[in-house]
């Protein structure tokens, strides 16, 4: 079965923010920008990380998301990414070079945007590329669709009496519309189903647990011919939660009780979930972060490997890793607060994967970086999800360099 090793450093490592990875000269790079401090490159193969200045003063939030990219050359990638202030929604660009290790951040126009008042309504927002942003009003249960391009702002209430809608990456394009698990800001509610261009919303007719529905907790899966969508709940101190597992039309599959998983009373996923594999006996692998509880009742975060069979039942459960914390976690498994890039690293050169995330120790946030094996199971993997990252870094050839002369 698969194992795990992690190293904690004393640089932070956001698990809240979606990232852009990439390979260079064989090294796996992390490209995250937090508007309210830094920009971070980190070197994930070399655990080297440059905090670079290029900050907004006026952010709202420390969550951005990025609505598009491209490369340049071999060293250089360009960010599209959205923050906000107050009253404006900010649209960055920002060029890094990996071989200087540096970034510039340039705004390309700010479009304003009367209701944009707190952190929230970036932090429970999602893009759909290229330039669909759709962002709760916090303060009200009205949903926001901006078109980056045309700035255009079209709103409309949920009916959520009053509580904040939540989207989520985790959407279905049909024919009539866009389907999309909505949550709602309130404690023990049932989960949403959002229909993006109708704008209207109804109850899927189930809660997970004492916290609140968190839409963005737990990346969606995508298989040949088989979708699966997870559902959590979270945020709520002293509350057990556990994951039901949707299909591709919203109806549920099956449930699982992390509680007998952990044995612990409560149950928080904000640390995050996601699909690995599906097996070639028909069933998954899953990694799960699970916290013990939220905020700062938190004393432990486990990672579990899950083994499900073919009808989403766990099998078996391997206990990876557990690292003390002060505080409620998040990783690269698309953890709360996140969009579709938070996802995990799959390495299918070393067959690894690689996530990141943040725990407090000592009253100090710090970054934690987790390297999972999972050579032991390659062949037991008919298939990957294809919503995570894949890389295949290299080994640089050691070269003989040979001096001939002729006498």
């Amino acid at each position: 079965m698969p194992t795990a090793s992690y190293q904690i450093v004393d640089y932070k490592l956001p698990g809240t923010i979606d990232p852009f990875i990439v390979v260079y000269n064989g090294k796996i790079y992390s490209l995250l920008f937090k508007p309210e401090d830094y920009f971070i490159i980190a070197n994930l193969t070399d655990k080297v990380v440059n905090t670079i200045d290029i900050n907004d003063p006026n952010a709202l939030s420390g969550e951005s998301r990025i609505i598009d990219f491209k490369r340049i050359t071999g060293s250089t990638v360009v960010l599209k990414v959205i923050h906000i202030r107050t009253g404006e929604l900010v649209v960055d660009r920002i060029e890094v070079d990996l071989d200087a290790f540096t970034a510039v951040r340039t705004e390309e126009k700010t479009i304003a945007l009367t209701w944009i008042s707190g952190w929230g309504d970036i932090s429970h927002s999602i893009v759909i590329p290229p330039r669909l942003w759709i962002a709760p009003d916090t303060e009200n249960s009205y949903l926001h669709y901006v078109d980056i391009e045309d700035e255009t702002d079209v709103s409309f209430d949920t009916g959520l009496g009053g509580f904040f809608a939540r989207p989520s990456h985790k959407f279905i394009p049909k024919t009539d519309d866009i389907y999309m698990l909505l949550g709602v800001h309130l404690a023990g509610d049932t989960h949403k189903l959002l229909k993006v261009y109708s704008q209207t919303v109804s109850d899927l007719g189930f809660s997970t647990g004492d916290g609140s529905p968190r839409s963005q907790i737990g990346g969606l899966a995508w298989f040949y011919n088989d979708i699966l969508i997870p559902a959590t709940s979270g945020g709520v101190v002293d509350a057990d939660n556990d994951i039901r597992i949707l299909d591709i039309n919203f109806s549920t599959k099956a449930t699982i009780n992390v509680g007998n998983i952990t044995g612990w009373a409560t149950n928080d996923m904000g640390g995050g979930l996601d699909f690995i594999a599906k097996k070639t006996d028909g069933g998954y692998y899953v990694l799960l972060a699970v916290n013990d509880n939220v905020s700062d009742s938190a004393t432990k975060v486990r990672i579990y490997w899950l083994e499900l069979d073919s009808v989403l039942s766990v099998v078996n459960s391997v206990l990876l890793s557990e690292i003390a914390t002060e505080t409620d976690t998040s990783f690269l498994l698309h953890s709360d607060y996140t969009g579709a890039p938070c996802s995990p690293i799959i390495d299918t050169y070393y067959k690894r994967i690689h996530i990141y995330g943040r725990v407090k120790q000592g009253g100090v946030m710090k970054g934690v970086f987790v390297d999972i094996d999972i050579s032991d199971i390659w062949s037991n993997i008919s298939e990957f999800n294809k919503n995570l990252w894949f890389v295949r870094p290299y080994r640089i050839p050691t070269q003989l360099l040979l001096n001939v002369r002729v006498l």
